[in-house]
Order: C-alpha cells, then sequence, then structure tokens
C-alpha cells in the first residue's frame, strides 16, 4: 500500500493564508483515485511537506502518473505553477530478482551522446520494499559508432550531503564487445550484493568515448530523477521534465532473517529447542515464558518446575533486521508418583495400545473421568469400557510417551497422572 507526500513552498513574498492540495493517479487517461489535504497557512519562504488522504495499490506492474495540485489560493497570478505531475513505477517484488527502471524499456527518437564522449547520466533510484538486495543493473545502448566504444557503470551511497551521491560504491568498466545495441545489457556488480534498509543509490552510466548513445524514453510523465555528469560535476538533467532513460537496477528482497524452532518433550521436564531460523541470523534470545528466564544461546535446553503451558518466543537478528516467533509448550507429570503404591495402576505398561487402568477399591468408574494427552499437551480421544473396578482401552494412537491424569468427576480434582508408553 502506497501514500504520497507533497511538500509545498510559498516562493511569493506575501504570506498565503490557508488553502487545499489535492492529488489523482491515474492509469494512462482513467483517474483511479484521488485525494486531498489540507495546507496551513504559508509564510514567505515557508515550506511543509504533509501526506494526502488516499492510498494506492497497484494490481499489476505499470506505469501510472501522479498529478498534484493546489487550489484555493486567493489572488493568484501564476496559477499554471500549481500542479505537477511525475511518474508512479509499479513493480512485482515477488520474483527471485526484479526491476527498477523508470523507463518503458523501448527506447524513443535518437539515443543521448555527450560531444567529446566524457559526459554521462544518473538515476536516483529507491526500492520499493526494505530491506533490498541490489545485485546489478542494466542500461539499452542505441548507438555505437563505426569503432565500438566501452561505457562504465558506476553506483553511488545516497550518503551524500542533503541525500545527494556519497559513498562510491562500486565502479565497472564495460568492454565494447560486451555491450550490445538496441537490446538491454546486464552487470552484475563486482562487489554485489548491496543491502539497504533506508534510502537509496544514484546509477550513473558514463561513455567510454565518442559515439555511444543511451536510449531515451520520452513518453510522459518522467520520474525527474535524472542527472547530467560531466566528469564530477553533477547536475539536474536540463530536460528531466520531458526525458527518462533506459537504465536500472536489478534488486532482490534481501534475506531478511525468518524465525523458527522445533521443541523436543522427551526429557520433559527438560525441554529442549533448536533453532531452525532461515537466512542467518546472527543472535537469539528466548523467553522461556517462566519466571523472567531467558537465554541467547542457539538452541537452549531449559528445566520447568512447574506444571502449565508456557508461551516460548525465539527473537532472531542479523544485520538487516529481526523476526520473531512463539510458540506454547504444555509441561504435565511435574510431582507424579513413580512408587509401586499408587492408589490406581495401569497395566501393560509400555502397551502396544490395549490398556487397563485399575480403580483403588472404592472408587466407582462412573465417579472419574480421565484425560490422555502427548508430551505436547494435545488431547488423545479414547472410548473405555467398564469392568468391574477396573477401565479398558485401545490407544489410537502412535508410538510415544502419553500422559493419563485421573480426574474426580464430580469436585473436577486431579486424582494423578502417570505416564505410559506404547510401541
Amino acid at each position: 500500500m502506497q501514500t504520497f507526500q507533497t511538500n509545498i513552498k510559498n516562493f511569493g513574498n506575501q504570506a498565503l493564508p490557508a488553502f487545499t492540495a489535492t492529488d489523482t493517479i491515474y492509469s494512462v487517461l482513467t483517474p483511479i483515485v484521488n485525494g486531498s489535504v489540507a495546507v496551513p497557512a504559508l509564510q514567505p519562504g515557508e515550506d511543509t511537506t504533509l501526506t494526502f488522504s488516499n492510498t494506492f495499490m497497484a494490481q499489476f506492474p505499470a506505469i501510472f502518473k501522479l498529478s498534484s495540485r493546489v487550489s484555493g489560493i486567493s489572488g493568484d497570478m501564476v496559477a499554471a505553477n500549481n500542479r505537477k505531475t511525475t511518474k508512479v513505477v509499479a513493480v512485482s517484488t515477488n520474483q527471485t530478482q526484479y526491476t527498477l527502471d523508470y523507463s518503458d524499456g523501448i527506447p524513443d527518437g535518437t539515443g543521448l551522446s555527450w560531444n567529446g564522449g566524457g559526459g554521462g547520466i544518473g538515476v536516483y533510484i529507491e526500492p520499493p520494499v526494505y530491506p533490498a538486495q541490489i545485485n546489478g543493473c542494466q542500461f539499452l545502448v542505441t548507438a555505437q559508432p563505426t569503432t565500438p566504444v566501452g561505457c562504465s557503470v558506476m553506483l553511488y551511497d545516497d550518503n551524500g550531503p542533503g541525500g545527494t551521491q556519497g559513498t562510491l560504491l562500486d565502479s565497472m568498466y564495460i568492454q565494447p564487445s560486451n555491450v550490445f545495441v538496441g537490446s538491454y545489457t546486464t552487470v552484475m556488480f563486482n562487489n554485489a550484493p548491496f543491502y539497504k534498509t533506508s534510502g537509496g543509490y544514484y546509477l550513473v552510466w558514463y561513455m567510454g568515448g565518442s559515439g555511444i548513445t543511451i536510449g531515451r524514453d520520452l513518453t510522459p510523465p518522467t520520474s525527474q530523477q535524472s542527472y547530467e555528469i560531466l566528469g564530477s560535476t553533477w547536475a539536474h538533467y536540463r530536460d528531466m521534465y520531458t526525458e527518462d532513460f533506459c537504465m536500472g537496477l536489478l534488486v532482490s528482497n534481501a534475506p531478511f532473517p525468518s524465525a523458527n524452532f522445533t521443541i523436543d518433550t522427551t526429557q520433559m521436564p527438560l525441554i529442549s529447542f533448536t533453532d531452525i531460523s532461515t537466512n542467518s541470523p546472527t543472535s537469539w534470545h528466548w523467553d522461556f515464558g517462566f519466571n523472567n528466564d531467558t537465554s541467547v544461546l542457539q538452541n537452549p535446553s531449559y528445566t520447568y518446575t512447574q506444571n502449565g503451558t508456557y508461551t516460548v518466543c525465539l527473537a532472531v537478528t542479523n544485520t538487516l533486521g529481526s523476526d520473531s516467533i512463539c510458540k506454547t509448550v504444555t509441561i504435565r507429570g511435574i510431582g507424579i508418583d513413580e512408587s509401586a503404591e499408587r492408589q490406581w495402576s495401569l497395566y501393560p505398561n509400555p502397551t502396544t495400545g490395549q490398556l487397563t487402568l485399575q480403580l483403588p477399591e472404592g472408587l466407582e468408574p462412573k465417579a472419574v473421568m480421565l484425560r490422555v494427552t502427548n508430551l505436547l499437551g494435545q488431547d488423545i480421544p479414547c472410548q473405555w469400557s467398564v469392568e468391574g473396578s477396573h477401565l479398558r482401552t485401545d490407544l489410537p494412537t502412535a508410538s510415544g510417551m502419553y500422559l493419563l491424569e485421573l480426574y474426580d468427576r464430580n469436585s473436577g480434582r486431579s486424582l494423578g497422572v502417570q505416564r505410559v508408553v506404547v510401541e
């Protein structure tokens, strides 16, 4: 879901009373959604950034147009500058790798080439989701001189002053024989992958000599994110309101950690937890849901001292972010009397499924209830038959250890828990 912001500045020399800004998203010429926002009074030279009331979710990858405008300014002498149109590119991020390219991929007219062969074009690109992984780039050359020349691609972080180009992350020269004409050339960065959790990158295509041209997209609207570069001098591209360039980044969804774990209850009340998180977490934090006890081990074990159901949570982290997951574990059988002098008994134990429960003298079968659970606390349905002071059943379950708890039907009081092993 995309929201849209607008920055509005009073460039005049008179104070402006409150007015209104509106926006509309178009697919070709068809309006899809619109919104508005109230703009407070602005003094000369004052600006404000506001968020429009509408949101937008593209149903398919496409290029859309965002048109924003202001209205309600009394005595406005130059109403023509009250509107701005820009390009919105919707991409599908549910792919192994996707392309961020402001153009429609179809070059129009002749390409751009600087006299003398010493110039280039830069575009600023922000990924649609974070964290993002930058793998490479693509560009479309439309012409070469008789003797083909190469070109260079560079990637800059936006950590310069005011979000401008800053750290040079990678620079690669593409030999003439590796530059396609009329179709995209794909380049994987030498130092890739690069990761971003906010902001964007500046991608630069630079001529390696005279006569090589890069494709232009002349179909409005434009991104207005292009720069012309001569040597080390950068400036907004002079025709950025009418042109984009056939160049972009190759992006993947970064390996954000995904938390998961398994629970081993075979040694209850000693519980073993095994981390099975993906995407290479580097730190772990466990909360066992009891007594505020925690651990930072990857695969801890923990001994519970009371019966009950506890929520165990794991949080994992790597350099890109964090994730967490919670599961429950049920502890039963603490305090079980394992001596031979039980008030009620089970046999045979271990069993292959058939089980007999002998009640103590004076306790009628109709006065009790039985509950059978596995070691995860999940109930196992069973049908019991009554023979005198005995209860019999066939346990319809897989091999393993189970817990049988006997209850007083009238009071609900537990009369004890015993373990049974099904072989």
